[in-house]
């Protein structure tokens, strides 16, 4: 349901990169959510469900300065702190 691939079965997506790593400005859509939150982040998971953030969710790294462990990020159309630490455990594809 995280978009995780069934093994055996070939990704309906591309190449993949940590939302931490997108670049500032690059708009990018959710693909996968890490099985590592799925097992031991149920918090990250309820965020996301609090935010309706799911796989196709379109998102896009501000530029703004946070905290070093912190990152804006603009979801849906609406603003969004991050910590980079959760951020690493969502993959996007570049738009």
């Amino acid at each position: 349901p995280h978009g995780n691939v069934i093994p055996g079965r070939v990704a309906p997506y591309g190449l993949l990169v940590a939302l931490a790593d997108l670049e500032p400005g690059t708009p990018g859509a959710i693909r996968r959510i890490s099985e590592v939150a799925e097992h031991e982040a149920p918090a990250l998971l309820l965020m996301l469900a609090e935010h309706s953030i799911k796989e196709g969710t379109e998102v896009k790294v501000s530029d703004a300065s946070l905290e070093p462990d912190e990152m804006a990020i603009t979801i849906a159309g609406e603003p969004l702190t991050l910590s980079v630490a959760a951020a690493k455990l969502i993959w996007v594809e570049t738009l």
